[in-house]
């Protein structure tokens, strides 16, 4: 039990000190929309149905 306590804390910490964190250009979903970044959500979800509330709010 030990053993695969340390491997999965010594796994994660190796992640995240290896890995770089990604800057996201935006910082709300009106501001994606802003962007040319192609964004693909299934029709009828809730992010497709916030995705429409703010377009017609902007």
């Amino acid at each position: 039990m030990v053993l695969i306590i340390t491997t999965v804390y010594r796994s994660n910490l190796k992640a995240m000190i290896i890995i770089p964190k990604m800057r996201l250009p935006f910082n709300s979903m009106a501001e994606l929309l802003e962007t040319d970044i192609p964004c693909y959500v299934p029709r009828g979800s809730i992010i497709h149905l916030l995705m429409e509330v703010i377009c017609v709010i902007s």
